[in-house]
Parts: structure tokens; sequence; C-alpha cells
């Protein structure tokens, strides 16, 4: 019997016009580092665009509506040595994004 070989399941964005996430680049790493997320109509026409890692509130900059630069905030119980994953969202004034998953690691 040959080999068979499974594609790993791409994440796909909600339906419909309002934001979503697609990723979260590196998807792990300790807070303070630069992170990328992608995704589809990260804008926010009144110019108001949070994004949280969990609970925690991250520092945002979104130059195109695909792409937004991150800073990883410090999130409360990480950094004991064991890896933490949370869930990130990105609300802009029209909706809050699908969550991708950060899972820190120092």
């Amino acid at each position: 019997m040959a080999p068979t070989t499974v594609a790993p399941v791409r994440p796909t964005l909600p339906p419909g016009n309002g934001p979503g996430l697609l990723a979260v680049s590196p998807a792990s790493g300790a807070a303070g580092q630069q992170v990328t997320l992608t995704g589809r109509n990260l804008f926010s026409s009144s110019g108001l665009i949070i994004v949280r890692f969990g609970s925690a509130e991250a520092g945002v900059s979104c130059p195109v509506r695909t792409t937004c630069e991150v800073t990883v905030p410090s999130q409360p119980g990480t950094g004991a040595g064991k890896p933490t994953s949370v869930a990130v969202t990105l609300t802009t004034d029209s909706a809050t994004t699908n969550p991708v998953i950060f899972t820190y690691t120092g």
C-alpha cells in the first residue's frame, strides 16, 4: 500500500465583508516582540483598531487593509516556563475578527 500524505489545513476567513484574521506570524514568541497579523478588512473608518492577546491589549499599526504590525503584550500568568496559548482578535468600528492562536513561549 502506498503511503498517503495529508495537506495541512489552511485557515479560512469567516463569510461576509467584515474584518477577518488568517494568521499571526510568528505564531509563538515572547512579550515585546513584533508579530504580523494578516487577514481581510483590517481597517477602521474611525481609525480605532484594538488588538487583544487574550485579555491584554496590544500596540498596533495597520499600514494596509490586509496587514497589521503588533507588539506582543505581557500576558498575566505567562513566563512561568511553560507555553501558554491565547486567542488573538482585532476589533474595528464595524466588528471583531475571528480568533487566531498565539503561544507565549517565554
